[in-house]
């Protein structure tokens, strides 16, 4: 392949950003795999600052289990992660993790929200108080 030295600056500013960037997925490192330390930990300084912005008070954190379509090979995608739900009296967020090994990879960073219904608060299980800078204690 020819390259004109004309093409050089781009090829080099591609190759610059190429290299510079970072995946910047946000992660929680965490020995026991616990979704509630996970929350707190570093790693969700994005979620946290989020959910601090919004102003929800309540909420509850579980552990999830999530089965998807078979890959290639024929077997489904098995995973375990962290599912994440705040809400008011009338709006909700929630955000999700999954597993991998001791990391909870952030999946959900722009927080999936909508319209809390009185439904919704008759099976909701709450179980954490939402602290003014965004993390959780239990109740």
């Amino acid at each position: 392949m020819l390259i004109r030295p004309a093409a050089l600056p781009g090829i080099v500013v591609l190759l610059v950003a190429i290299g510079c960037s970072s995946d910047q997925t946000p992660r929680s490192v965490v020995r026991s795999q616990g979704c509630f330390i996970a929350w707190n930990a570093h790693g969700n300084e994005r979620n946290r600052a989020d959910l601090a912005g919004r102003g929800f008070t309540i909420g509850s954190v579980e552990r999830s289990f999530t089965v998807g379509d078979p890959a290639s090979g024929g077997s489904p995608h098995k995973g375990e992660g962290c599912g994440y739900l705040f809400h008011s009296p009338t709006r909700f967020v929630s955000y999700t993790g999954d597993w991998h090994g001791d990391t909870l990879i952030w999946s959900n960073t722009e927080g999936m929200h909508g319209r809390w219904t009185a439904a919704q608060q008759r099976t909701q299980r709450d179980n954490v108080r939402v602290a003014a800078d965004g993390r959780v204690a239990k109740r």
